[in-house]
């Protein structure tokens, strides 16, 4: 099945777009290039219940309380779910529990990412990882000034209640029941939500129509097996069927499930392909391949999330024994192809 985008129209920020029987898109503000993050509002018995929050700064905000005047002011929200702790979709998450005196539902893995303490501790073991991958001062500084920035990090956990979420459970929202589905790879325990009855799939980051997710290596995963585990993750979604409808959290709800899974499986491939024949050239690090397959002008963030892919896509080079990496004098790790690795590899 193609590629189909079934809505015509791309709503304007904070107007809410009714993609099924009660369930409606808003889209919130961004930066380019993504420009907007959707977040759902689905009907749940009197009231809604919400997927995802936005940024968490005064842009958002202003939507936020735009749709209190207007849309939420006679459909009060009862529950928050969030599919992953990304500032985008959980940076408003103690805003909009406290302003509605929400219980909010996430999985353990992604809670746990937004204790006190999580990404600093994973930030110190980043900058070591980064330094012996060659990345340049500017985009290690970037990184580190990020968590600083009110907008890059949630506003920390809110003191309602929390409710955990697992893969393979059921959450009940209105009449209808969703499995939960938990992927790993872009962040360690993304929830997506599946209505079998309705074939309905709210996908997250997890797929997304026209972009591909980063993958989590700088923020505090070890980039070990964490592109395997991404593709892994895919089994699942395969097994839907095909004509489910896709609201994604990036670009516009779409039909084509597996076409697009497919599509996320070869781009994977293809670059692990051209990162070994990069190597089977000369030696090189994660910076050289980002430095030598990045487009003119792109900014410190996108060569930073390019990293982290790049160096997940070397450690399953690895795993399946076609790369290893050798440390030189300077202190930089540099993948070269392993002895009798094809230099072609059908991967």
């Amino acid at each position: 099945m193609p590629i189909e985008y079934p809505f015509g129209n791309v709503p304007e920020y904070g107007e809410p777009d009714q993609v099924a029987r009660g369930i409606w898109r808003v889209r919130l503000p961004m930066h380019p290039p993504l420009k907007a993050v959707n977040i759902y509002l689905m009907a749940d018995g009197d009231g809604l219940s919400i997927v995802d929050t936005g940024l968490n700064n005064d842009a958002t905000r202003q939507v936020w309380e735009q749709l209190a005047r207007g849309f939420l002011a006679t459909r009060r929200p009862t529950r928050l779910l969030l599919t992953h702790h990304h500032p985008d979709h959980a940076g408003l998450l103690r805003w909009l529990c406290e302003r509605w005196n929400l219980p909010y539902q996430m999985t353990s893995a992604e809670q746990e990412r937004l204790l006190p303490g999580a990404r600093q501790a994973g930030s110190q073991d980043a900058d070591g990882r980064m330094l012996r991958a060659g990345v340049p001062d500017e985009v290690i500084h970037w990184r580190r000034a990020a968590p600083h920035k009110p907008e890059s990090e949630p506003a920390g956990l809110p003191p309602t209640e929390w409710l955990p979420m697992a893969g393979g459970e059921q959450v009940r929202i209105g009449q209808d029941d969703w499995e939960v589905i938990e992927g790993a790879g872009h962040t360690p325990g993304h929830a997506s939500l599946f209505c079998a009855s309705r074939r309905l799939l709210i996908s997250g980051d997890q797929v997304l129509p026209r972009v591909h997710a980063s993958l989590d290596t700088w923020g505090g995963l070890p980039p070990d097996g964490l592109l395997q585990r991404w593709l892994d993750s895919f089994a699942r979604l395969q097994s839907l069927p095909q004509d489910t409808l896709v609201f994604p959290s990036h670009n516009e709800p779409f039909l084509g499930l597996h076409t697009r899974l497919d599509e996320m499986t070869a781009y994977h491939e293809g670059r692990l392909r051209t990162m070994l024949e990069m190597c089977a050239q000369q030696p090189h690090s994660v910076w050289d391949i980002v430095d030598a397959t990045s487009a003119l002008g792109q900014t410190s963030h996108a060569l930073y999330l390019s990293c982290g892919t790049v160096a997940a896509g070397l450690d399953l080079l690895a795993a399946r024994g076609l790369a290893r990496r050798e440390t030189d004098a300077d202190g930089i790790e540099r993948w070269r192809p392993t002895a009798g690795a094809p230099a072609n590899p059908g991967l």
